[in-house]
């Protein structure tokens, strides 16, 4: 029995404009990947086979054209185009410099904002149990503690610190909010740092 996917990519496309990548399964982000490469196919199948092939997004990422060409089965374009997506994020977790670094926050505030805090921004940090940063991105104007929680699970992060120009401050209502849903989920937030802009 086939399954109806009409409408499918334009479901995809609202729900990544609307929610980002946090609600999507591996198999989703690839097909967003491969809209780019085959703009007018169902991909929803391919996009199921590709992440059981390589573990998902993240094994997907680390594999080069030689390697999707001899392992996905895809055609040379698709390859090319999935390939680019990988070059492009390993590009940018060595510029961010986002590799796996420890970083103690305690006494290095200073080097922490230096390393990741984008003027004008408010940004995300989340750190692993052994302190490292495991993710890094802007946080939305308004309220965050159900966007800081939905990273927090998916990135099984263990702590949290938040860099906000002043005048885009965390209110102390919401810190408090948001330190009560991390201890719910055994997560911390580590500091809230606010920036004083010129």
């Amino acid at each position: 029995m086939s399954v109806d996917h009409s409408g499918h990519r334009q479901r995809l496309k609202r729900a990544y404009r609307d929610n980002g990548l946090m609600s999507f399964s591996p198999h989703e982000v690839i097909e967003l990947m491969l809209y780019t490469a085959l703009p007018r196919r169902d991909v929803n199948e391919l996009a199921h086979r590709i992440s059981d092939q390589c573990g998902g997004v993240d094994g997907l990422m680390r594999m080069d054209e030689s390697e999707m060409l001899e392992k996905l089965d895809v055609s040379p374009h698709v390859a090319r185009t999935l390939s680019a997506y990988g070059a492009a994020v390993r590009l940018y977790g060595e510029l961010s410099g986002m590799s796996a670094r420890r970083l103690e926050t305690r006494g290095d505030k200073n080097e922490l904002i230096r390393q990741v805090y984008k003027p004008g921004c408010r940004v995300l940090v989340l750190l692993g149990a052994g302190r490292e940063v495991i993710h890094i991105s802007d946080l939305p104007e308004g309220s965050i503690v159900s966007t800081v929680l939905r990273r927090v699970l998916y990135y099984d992060a263990a702590r949290v610190i938040t860099l906000c120009p002043t005048r885009l401050a965390i209110d102390e209502g919401e810190l408090t909010a948001l330190k009560m849903a991390l201890n719910d989920i055994d997560a911390a937030l580590d500091d809230a740092i606010t920036i004083m802009e010129d």
